[in-house]
């Protein structure tokens, strides 16, 4: 406290000439305990608050990183847990329910896996690409989002994209005579990878292909691609 007083008066004493008087009234009534006030005031400083609290703790760089791995580690393995639970519940209602009403439980299910891009049911919405909306259950609100809102196992794979749905969606093309489903299976690879991409995908599968049914789905797929939206208008 007589440090504050003192660095209070000396520092008057420095912002106003007026007040130099009173600082030196002020340090010859301290008179021979100066320097113990000093330094005292060189402990406390000049400050009217607690003194200032311990350095928080810190841990050595490479403890620390493994600290941070060990966290990063159990989110992950936690997030997996819950992706795979999400995965499993919405496969049950797509292979459990019947109905097929625009935004009824079946049709929520399959875009929640487009909307969550949920790699994992990629083969199940491969199996279900040519399943249907009742189209009397929707109002325009379908049929302002494109031809396609009556495949939504479609669109959820134009959702995920990537190399395990063009891969997946070849090799589906090769293995069906059914030509519906190889026209959506040619609208997808459109939509997600562009045309260029997508027919090269194709173009690479069929070399070294010497069956002869092989060869003619893939080529029906490839024209299917440069169709690209098109294609829903013979669907």
């Amino acid at each position: 406290m007589r440090a504050n007083t003192l660095c209070k008066s000396l520092a008057q004493a420095i912002g106003s000439p007026l007040a130099w008087p009173v600082a030196v009234t002020t340090v010859l009534a301290f008179g021979g305990a100066l320097a113990m006030v000093l330094a005292v005031a060189a402990t406390e400083g000049c400050s009217e608050g607690p003194p200032p609290s311990a350095p928080p703790l810190r841990l050595p760089a490479a403890q620390l990183g493994a600290a941070l791995e060990k966290t990063r580690l159990e989110t992950d393995r936690q997030l997996m847990a819950l992706r795979v639970a999400l995965v499993e519940d919405l496969k049950a209602v797509v292979l459990h329910e019947e109905g097929r009403a625009f935004r009824g439980p079946r049709h929520l299910a399959i875009q929640q896996m487009g909307f969550w891009r949920l790699k994992e049911a990629v083969p199940l919405l491969v199996d279900q690409i040519d399943w249907t909306l009742d189209k009397s259950t929707a109002g325009a609100e379908m049929f302002k989002m494109g031809p396609w809102a009556v495949y939504p196992a479609a669109k959820a794979l134009w959702d995920i994209g990537g190399i395990e749905v063009r891969g997946a969606v070849i090799e589906a093309a090769v293995n069906t005579d059914d030509d519906r489903r190889l026209r959506l299976f040619g609208w997808v690879l459109y939509a997600s990878d562009g045309r260029k991409i997508a027919e090269a995908a194709v173009a690479q599968r069929l070399e070294g292909v010497t069956n002869k049914e092989m060869r003619s789905r893939l080529e029906k797929l490839r024209a299917y691609v440069a169709q690209g939206g098109s294609v829903f208008l013979d669907l």
